[in-house]
């Protein structure tokens, strides 16, 4: 006898072109390999309006469109990954239920999009290069299932410009209202970014410390990954300023990979260009884990993503791989690459729930077109305490 069950790498997600499908596993119950589960998983597609970013429905339904994932988290009853576009995937843990849903904060039916726009961006960062106005929706990093950090960039511009905002959402999932803060956690611009001395504000991800300390993890391809204290109250810069200030003084840099002088153009070289980006520390253990990305995404199935990973005593570092290798001086212990149909895997997120670790990425899907998918293992620790990915599906029931 047989029965479908559903797996790891379930949903699928990306930025401009990348979509995300449903993957369904026929397994033979007589030979052991996995319990059936009843009653059988059932995915609810919400249809968003024409012209949504990040998490349009393909024609007829499913595959969804998705990219970079942030952590999942837990509200309610619901296991919730947000993803670009600030839309969501989540797993109804009473009913069993996949669903693709967004709340409706304005005309746009997008998170922080139409009337619930944060104003501060037109002075912030001005339009784009196209001269429209600059949006939300760019690689989530949650705090809990309430708070929410994000990016505003050109992406078609790309010199360094852009803001990290955070907002809060009130109401019962999946029915929420976010509030921007009305000011950004912090800002870099092109002058700063091509200066040397800052990195790119993308990729936001927060980690809370043991002693209670909150830090911002992120960065990318200017100058590498930072580190920079919050407060833990407000969740912003915890330094002196007033209420405009942005500027993230005191942030330390945790992880560089420049691209080598064989591999990298003249260009690259010469702006210091990293292979380096999607930055999420996990604290566990009393030690702290970042895990980066190398390489390039968004090109399908010729991106060349891979997640690295080291180790540190603080949040600050120093971060070493499992050689000893500083992460600082392009270090970092392989932990999941192109494998089979799974094509430059990134972006990476922990979440644990009753002693179990689910780990959650990206990839891109060669049996189907090069489509963004979202993948889920199991994750474990290794008698040194190394984090370790399993190949077995992971079981949401």
């Amino acid at each position: 006898m047989k029965t479908w069950i559903w797996r790891w790498g379930v949903i699928a997600l990306t930025v401009g072109g990348c979509q995300s499908g449903l993957n369904l596993i026929d397994i033979d119950e007589d030979a052991g390999e996995l319990q059936p589960i009843e009653p059988a998983t059932t995915v609810i597609v919400r249809p968003l309006p024409a012209g949504s970013f990040g998490g349009t429905v393909g024609n007829p339904g499913p595959p969804l469109e998705a990219h970079d994932p942030a952590a999942m988290v837990e509200d309610g009853d619901y296991l919730v990954t947000y993803f670009s576009g600030l839309e969501s995937i989540s797993y109804n843990q009473r009913t069993r239920e996949w669903e693709t849903q967004v709340g409706d904060c304005g005309e746009d039916w997008c998170v922080l999009r139409g009337e619930e726009r944060p104003v501060w961006i037109d002075s912030k960062l001005g339009p784009a290069l196209d001269g429209s106005p600059l949006q939300v929706g760019s690689a989530p990093g949650m705090d809990g299932p309430r708070t929410l950090y994000y990016t505003v960039t050109d992406w078609n511009r790309d010199d360094g410009s852009a803001c990290i905002g955070r907002a809060t959402a009130t109401g019962e999932f999946p029915e929420l209202h976010w509030e921007d803060d009305g000011m950004p956690v912090l800002c870099s611009t092109a002058n700063s970014v091509n200066q040397g001395d800052d990195t790119y504000a993308i990729d936001p991800a927060i980690l809370n410390g043991f002693d209670g300390s909150k830090w911002l993890v992120y960065g990318s391809h200017y100058s590498g990954i930072y580190v920079v204290k919050l407060d833990p109250v407000t969740g912003h810069l915890l330094a002196p300023g007033g209420e405009d200030w942005t500027e993230a003084v005191g942030r330390i840099r945790v992880a560089s990979n420049p691209i080598p002088e064989e591999t990298g153009s003249p260009a690259a070289i010469a702006t210091g260009t990293q292979g380096i980006e999607a930055a999420f520390i996990y604290p566990h253990n009393n030690r702290y884990y970042l895990f980066v990305n190398w390489g390039a995404c968004c090109n399908g199935v010729d991106s060349t993503y891979s997640i690295r990973v080291g180790r540190a005593d603080s949040p600050t570092g120093p971060y070493v791989d499992r050689d000893g290798n500083p992460l600082l001086n392009s270090g970092g212990t392989l932990l999941l690459e192109s494998e089979n149909h799974e094509i430059g895997p990134g972006h990476a997120g922990v979440f644990e729930k009753g002693g179990r670790f689910l780990f959650t990425y990206h990839y891109y899907n060669e049996n189907n077109q090069g489509t963004g998918t979202l993948g889920y293992r199991e994750l474990s620790w290794s008698a040194d305490g190394w984090p370790e990915l399993s190949n077995d599906p992971y079981l949401f029931y």
